[in-house]
């Protein structure tokens, strides 16, 4: 179970100065987070809210503590959900990314840049875009089940399990991809 972060006036590692000049520090910091850490971290500001039309300095103070554990998180991420919407939220994207490790990750997601973020902390290594394809989810099984026999065996870091979304990277697996705009 992950120990939330806490911003409190008792002096630790990490100082907060927030621009009005209260000075807060930060406590239970973790030098990693799991993308379901993270998400609870992020969910935990809201613990700090009393009234949105008047900031309090703590509140100031967790932003600050967001932006600094998860910048290239918050910064990749749209927040959309905020936004009261009547978008159909089923309509994701196909992506198919190149991994320095040597595999292909074929998915889907609302947010490929967001999506990037986590695969960095499942599978390390750095990610590259070789194609989207906007509002084609529906192919990913068919895409998966092409290239059945070009699975690349790799664990997942946090769950352990292998997945069944990553391939070699091979001639025959990006012209699968690639040729699937000629499919449709």
């Amino acid at each position: 179970m992950v120990k939330l972060p806490f911003i409190s006036k008792e002096k630790s590692n990490f100082k907060i100065i927030t621009n009005s000049g209260h000075v807060f520090y930060a406590h239970n910091l973790q030098d990693e987070y799991r993308y379901d850490e993270r998400i609870k971290v992020i969910q935990n500001f809201k613990s700090y809210f009393s009234s949105i039309s008047n900031p309090t300095p703590e509140q100031d103070a967790y932003c600050v503590l967001l932006w600094s554990l998860f910048s290239e998180f918050l910064n990749a991420y749209n927040f959309n959900w905020i936004r009261r919407s009547n978008t159909n939220h089923s309509k994701k994207d196909l992506y198919i990314l190149r991994n320095s490790n040597g595999f292909i990750k074929i998915g889907v997601a609302s947010n490929v840049n967001t999506r990037i973020v986590d695969l960095k902390y499942e599978f390390g290594g750095e990610w590259e875009i070789i194609k989207i394809f906007k509002g084609l989810a529906k192919y990913e099984k068919l895409l998966h089940g092409k290239l059945a026999n070009y699975i690349y065996p790799i664990k997942h870091r946090h769950t352990g399990k292998y997945s069944n979304e990553c391939f070699n990277d091979c001639e025959e697996v990006l012209s699968a991809c690639l040729n699937l705009s000629n499919n449709e």
